[in-house]
């Protein structure tokens, strides 16, 4: 998302305008990881409820991607955890790839299984 706005950011659009659907619980989906748990009319529902993305959030994007993709910065967990979903060397997986296995391998059968099992091995510091 940061890279997302700070592209927006740079980007001359005259009256255009962004607006961003933001929220981290969602009634009827329990427990809610993301819009991508949510169907055609569930999206369709929040539309009304977009914040607009001031000029001082893709600023702040901005600053914070310059940051995110620095090497001289001292915490480089983000950019880190990008980098663990280029292929590994051993089997040449992706972070990604390799516990969507494991999470298959453990029983989760559905795709709906599969993203809450990847979604509780998330490392948040």
């Amino acid at each position: 998302m940061l890279k997302i706005l700070a592209w927006f950011g740079s980007q001359e659009f005259g009256n255009t305008r962004l607006t961003l659907l933001e929220l981290d619980q969602h009634p009827k989906v329990t427990p809610f990881y993301g819009l991508g748990q949510l169907n055609g009319p569930q999206l369709a529902a929040l539309f009304p409820s977009r914040v607009p993305v001031t000029a001082e959030r893709l600023e702040q994007a901005a600053k914070s991607w310059l940051i995110f993709t620095s090497t001289s910065h001292g915490d480089r967990r983000g950019l880190d955890r990008l980098l663990e979903e280029y292929p590994g060397l051993t089997d040449s997986l992706s972070r990604t790839e390799r516990q969507l296995l494991l999470a298959a391998w453990a029983g989760a059968t559905s795709r709906g299984d599969l993203y809450l099992n990847l979604a509780r091995r998330i490392r948040i510091p």
